[in-house]
């Protein structure tokens, strides 16, 4: 039970971090406590709007990752927040540009599927609202 708790999560998360910044030669001036004083007490990913799980098992979509705001920057207070893995890999694997490009697609899609009167799997998610056919 305790891997699921803010505390425990902080506190792996400072661990990896602190791994990552030496292997990386990054900047890192974060703990714990900054850590847990962070996390979203409601378990909520600030971006995609899921609810992070900690999985005993493996890590999952909705995992809780670190993420680096700016990745340049470093794990350093005020660059770094918690969303959940399939935010992080979303952000990681595509570019700005790709991603504002996938938003714009997502959005003309979503008109069309009202237009076609075609509503089915319609789910909204914060500002951007994306369209599943299942």
């Amino acid at each position: 039970m305790y891997k699921s708790t803010i505390q425990c999560i902080a506190s792996m998360a400072n661990s990896n971090a602190k791994k990552r910044s030496r292997k990386k030669n990054l900047p890192y001036n974060i703990d714990t406590a900054y850590l847990k004083s962070i996390f979203p007490k409601d378990f909520m990913c600030p971006i995609l709007n899921y609810k992070m799980v900690v999985n005993d098992k493996q890590v999952g979509k909705f995992s809780p990752t670190l993420d680096r705001i700016n990745p340049r920057l470093g794990y350093v207070k005020g660059n770094v927040e918690f969303v959940c893995m399939l935010a992080n890999h979303m952000m990681s694997n595509a570019s700005g540009k790709d991603l504002s490009r996938f938003s714009k697609w997502i959005n003309n899609r979503y008109k069309r599927e009202v237009n076609n009167n075609d509503k089915k799997h319609v789910y909204k998610t914060r500002q951007l609202q994306f369209v599943f056919k299942l």
